[in-house]
């Protein structure tokens, strides 16, 4: 009994455990790793597109924060 029925049982949980673990790593790799891979890419293309916007010129970054805040009550004052 121990050698048939126990192993077998062992063996077919052991089987059940590879295969899980196959599974897995493929949702892994084609799911979660390539999730990732596609959003750090569009946050670099991001990063590439906002350096060419740096100047180092303060103003210039008081003016956008201006604008942005005056873009915002006004869309506040026109929604309510």
């Amino acid at each position: 009994m121990d050698r048939y029925v126990w192993d077998g049982l062992v063996s077919a949980f052991g089987e059940l455990g590879r295969l899980f673990g196959i599974v897995t790593t493929n949702f892994d790799e084609r799911g979660i790793n390539a999730g990732v891979d596609e959003a750090t890419t569009g946050a670099r293309g991001l990063g590439r597109v906002m350096s060419g916007w740096h100047s180092g010129q303060i103003q210039n970054y008081l003016r956008a924060a201006g604008v942005s805040v005056l873009v915002v009550l006004v869309l506040y004052a026109w929604l309510t």
